[in-house]
């Protein structure tokens, strides 16, 4: 089993109602957690703290979820790193997303929310074994 403790994932909503959730079904999973309510909070947060994961909506005010995953990218681009944080979709209508868009702004896949089940679980065990611990 993985030590969870040791990730830090970032969920990214304007809905509180849809950080908060994210935020107690990632803890409950053993993650630490922390939210930002739109883009230009999430390039913020990752500026001042490494994330093993970011949970980003889509769809929101003043800077989407497309355009803050290309900031994300072209700020790691400007570090030595090893290794980006992974940035999955994350979104009530993932199906009707097009991950080509996705895909070419820089997120690594998607997903449905709210988030439940081993489906969810799954995903986040998934991805933060291929990023860096916090």
């Amino acid at each position: 089993m993985q030590d969870t403790s040791k990730y830090r994932i970032l969920v990214v909503d304007d809905e509180m109602a849809n950080r908060r959730l994210a935020q107690v079904q990632v803890g409950l999973l053993g993650y630490a957690c922390d939210t930002a309510s739109d883009g230009g909070e999430a390039l913020q947060a990752v500026q001042k703290q490494r994330y093993s994961l970011i949970l980003m909506d889509l769809d929101m005010p003043k800077m989407d979820g497309l355009t803050a995953t290309r900031a994300i990218r072209t700020w790691e681009s400007t570090l030595d790193q090893s290794q980006r944080v992974p940035i999955i979709a994350f979104s009530a209508y993932v199906h009707d997303i097009d991950m080509h868009d996705c895909l070419e702004a820089g997120m690594d896949d998607g997903m449905m929310k709210p988030p439940e089940g081993e489906e969810f679980a799954e995903k986040l065990r998934y991805w933060v074994a291929r990023s860096r611990s916090v």
